[in-house]
């Protein structure tokens, strides 16, 4: 079996040998992509002649396509599962796109805030405007496309910013505002999420009596254990749903519904859960978010391992934790940072 470099370099060479004809002029451009609380090596195709009836290039990335090489061991059914997902995106690229008719200009009244890890994200962060937050910070993406086959958007880095005529000041300003009027909160009782969840596996009338003993059964648990309610809170996209906790009059729901203050738990960048600060302790829920962190939620999509506290007079948000390690990918920051060692002497 290959390893990683290998892999990737195999990767590159036989990608066009799965596209169909109209790709055959065009070249596989490798480069490295800082993501959320990763990097990660990514792929685009690109004419050979600079001349192509698309603005923009879908981009896929080898890790990912790496790890299932290491599942099936089969690099023709990854290299085919690879050119199928480049064609689906070249299909699917959002409209604006296409037609190339994206203007910068247009971004303003798209702009929304979206939360990131500070600690994980400094290299990210580095071409980016933003503002700390907590441990973390908001940064601003503009919505391209927001309908009913889905929500693309694109980060807003510091040359986009420039081409828009805007500073980090002027984009939270509009961010702020356009948030709520494009992607309004969503607060959910837990008890529902769960329902919703279960009820997509067995959907059909046929499984009518299953579904109420399933509701009857949750509804049991939750009326049992009614001082650990939970709500979730995202947006109704469930995209970079965190940052609704920007808005205090989202926070000052939840402690009206929980009648106390709250403890905000970053379950992902995507959604929060809310729970009462009556009779909980915050060192626990933290020890929940870390391991929930480590194994259950995918790297680029972890947002903290603190948990936060909402006091509902003074209507403010603090971390009311101190966890060791402000990284989300396990290491410590000592290992993330690297020297460059010359020797003088030579």
């Amino acid at each position: 079996m290959m390893n990683y470099e290998i892999f990737k370099e195999v990767f590159k060479e036989k990608l066009l040998d799965y596209m169909p004809d109209e790709f055959k002029e065009h070249r596989v451009v490798e480069h490295k992509v800082f993501k959320v609380n990763c990097e990660k090596d990514a792929i685009n195709l690109l004419p050979g002649d600079g001349k192509s009836k698309y603005k923009g290039s879908p981009t896929i990335y080898v890790g990912e396509f790496y790890e299932m090489y290491k599942h099936r061991d089969n690099l023709d059914y990854v290299m085919n599962c690879a050119a199928e997902l480049m064609l689906d995106g070249y299909k699917n690229l959002p409209e604006a796109i296409k037609n190339k008719d994206i203007a910068v200009e247009t971004f303003k009244d798209r702009v929304v805030v979206t939360l990131v890890n500070t600690a994980q994200n400094e290299e990210y962060l580095k071409n980016i405007p933003h503002r700390d937050y907590l441990d973390l910070s908001i940064i601003y993406k503009a919505v391209i496309s927001n309908d009913k086959s889905g929500m693309s958007s694109v980060v807003i880095t510091n040359d986009v910013a420039s081409q828009m005529g805007m500073n980090e000041e002027q984009l939270y300003e509009v961010a702020m505002k356009n948030t709520p009027e494009l992607l309004p909160v969503s607060i959910q009782d837990m008890q529902d999420v769960i329902s919703e969840m279960l009820f997509e596996e067995i959907a059909g009338d046929e499984y009518e009596e299953e579904r109420k003993e399933i509701d009857d059964t949750i509804s049991e648990v939750v009326e049992d254990n009614s001082q650990t309610k939970m709500y979730v809170m995202t947006n109704r996209r469930k995209i970079n749903g965190a940052a609704e906790i920007l808005f205090p009059e989202n926070l000052d729901k939840l402690a009206s519904i929980l009648h106390s203050d709250i403890y905000i738990i970053p379950s992902s960048t995507h959604e929060v859960i809310a729970i009462s600060s009556n009779g909980h302790s915050a060192d626990e829920l933290q020890e929940m978010v870390i391991d929930i962190n480590m194994n259950q939620v995918d790297l680029e999509d972890r947002l903290s391992n603190e948990v936060y506290h909402y006091d509902r007079n003074k209507r403010e948000l603090t971390i009311a934790t101190n966890a060791p390690n402000k990284r989300l990918d396990g290491k410590s920051v000592a290992e993330s940072i690297s020297y460059d060692i010359q020797d003088k002497s030579l």
